[in-house]
């Protein structure tokens, strides 16, 4: 806590301070606010505060925050989950198993990140406004979204009440600035990106990108960054981030949902030799559309540096990442020296109403259902610790139990599935994984299993399979089939169902 007012003796106030006071009030930094919009959630981002002085957020007598100055504080404590509410107003995200989502529904949902690091490199180049495909259509009083529904906004005034100010070169005299003197041209600029460590639909809007922007998924783009012979090309500074990473025209294998012309939506292995034309994270977010433009932006920003007119020569432009805690859990066992890695995954196959004769088989949709809990059942002989001479022969064991929800975005975000992994050293010091789905709650036809790295064998595991959905007869083309390799199923092409899972595997 710090005192107010400051450099008081009596009548003092105690406040608790952060990093904002610290570096703010001080005038060390000076502060502004970019985020993620909810009317276009796919696109980019909007500028909620012009880089300022703190102070101005601050009331000298007492600490408190200042509620007249809608400035980054009124912004970050304004921003809340939306469209998962009671009201009909706060219920766009719906049920919605068909198809991807389209921006501006589900408004919650979207991690632009690249895109919005875009943005920011253009605000410290004193461009004098946002990005139309980013910005068209923010602050609308209602839409029509992909479910037919109509529905509100939360970002014009009244409901969350978010800024859109006119643009402020940092590097100008300007009297709507609450200090109107330009900031030093000596002035480092830095992007502090705080987000999920998954980036999703950052892969269409930006100079260079190898994506097309598709109908629904936000407005057309043009723009561009940089100086004539220095143009910001995200494919390119991608293309360079391979090659020092792994060396020109070398290629490995990812778990991601898409890599140039392959595309499949699940995280499959698939053959990669370059940043710039790969998207959809694994395991649980290939379908979003996420790409590594992110560090593509960064790059550009530090390496080449951008033009503002008031200032001579380049900025270069510092990057500050934290991403926060993935929801997902990733299980590492050591075993004979090595680590496997297992992520736990589960896929939507069959609909809650009757299904095209496509839907699950490849190139169809199907939803990779959320984890909502994640429990540590029972962990032994690891190898010092919990040890239980009886449990395992004395060797490791790991029991978990995940629950997952039946959609990727949106619906009621349950335990749709309880599903039981347990895994285990065996004798001949190998792994073996069993799975037992424990309790069902949905008309969705949900399979589980893993993703697995780290082995001779990797790649997707759908081990079981539900019998409670409306279409539990389906097989699906990334299930396990008995005693043969991963993607086995895939190679089958569209024909018939290959397998139908048990709910159950010995454990």
């Amino acid at each position: 806590c710090e005192s107010y007012p400051r450099g008081a003796s009596t009548g003092l106030t105690y406040k608790p301070t952060g990093l904002l006071h610290k570096y703010g009030e001080a005038k060390s930094l000076a502060f502004g606010l970019l985020s993620g919009s909810y009317d276009n959630n796919y696109s980019g981002g909007v500028l909620r505060q012009n880089v300022d002085d703190f102070n101005q957020e601050i009331t000298p007598a007492n600490g408190t925050f200042n509620s007249t100055i809608k400035g980054v504080v009124y912004h970050l404590n304004q921003l809340r989950p939306w469209g998962f509410g009671n009201a009909a107003s706060e219920w766009d995200c719906g049920f919605f198993f068909a198809s991807q989502r389209t921006n501006g529904s589900c408004m919650m949902w979207g991690n632009p990140l690249g895109e919005m690091m875009y943005e920011s490199l253009r605000y410290f180049s004193g461009a004098s406004a946002g990005t139309p495909a980013y910005t068209s259509g923010v602050g609308v009083a209602s839409r029509t979204i992909d479910n037919g529904s109509t529905v509100q906004s939360p970002e014009p005034s009244g409901k969350l009440d978010l800024q859109r100010p006119s643009w402020i070169n940092p590097y100008t005299v300007s009297s709507s600035r609450s200090a109107n003197a330009a900031y030093p041209t000596c002035s480092r600029p830095i992007q502090m990106v705080i987000g999920d460590p998954k980036t999703s639909f950052d892969s269409d809007q930006l100079p260079g990108a190898s994506f097309a922007t598709t109908a629904n998924f936000g407005p057309a783009f043009t723009g561009s960054l940089g100086a004539p012979g220095a143009l910001l090309d995200v494919s390119r500074e991608a293309d360079l981030i391979w090659k020092e990473e792994f060396g020109a025209g070398n290629t490995r294998k990812f778990f991601i949902g898409e890599s140039g012309t392959t595309r499949d939506g699940n995280p499959s292995a698939k053959t990669v030799n370059t940043f710039s034309n790969i998207r959809g994270h694994g395991p649980d977010s290939t379908t979003n559309q996420g790409s590594f433009y992110g560090a593509s932006v960064a790059r550009f920003g530090k390496w080449t540096g951008v033009s503002n007119t008031a200032v001579t020569g380049e900025l270069r432009v510092d990057q500050v990442s934290i991403a926060l805690d993935s929801p997902v859990p990733k299980i590492q066992i050591p075993i004979n020296g090595k680590k496997v890695s297992i992520v736990p995954l589960s896929k939507s196959i069959g609909s809650c109403s009757p299904m095209t004769a496509t839907q699950h088989r490849k190139g169809g949709w199907q939803p990779t259902g959320e984890i909502t809990n994640f429990f540590v059942e029972r962990v032994a002989n690891v190898p010092t610790r919990n040890t239980d001479s009886l449990t395992n022969g004395g060797r490791p064991y790991y029991a978990y139990r995940i629950s997952y929800a039946d959609n990727d975005q949106g619906s009621d975000n349950e335990k749709d599935a309880v599903v039981r992994y347990v895994i285990q050293e065996t004798a001949a010091g190998q792994l073996s994984i069993g799975m037992e789905i424990t309790n069902e709650a949905t008309c969705m036809t949900m399979h589980q299993g893993y993703t697995i790295s780290g082995t001779t064998n990797d790649g997707v595991y759908l081990d079981v399979g539900g019998r409670s959905g409306t279409n539990t007869a389906l097989g699906y083309y990334l299930d396990t089939a008995p005693t043969r390799s991963p993607g086995f199923a895939e190679t089958q092409g569209t024909g018939p169902n290959y397998i139908n899972i048990p709910a159950s595997l010995p454990r």
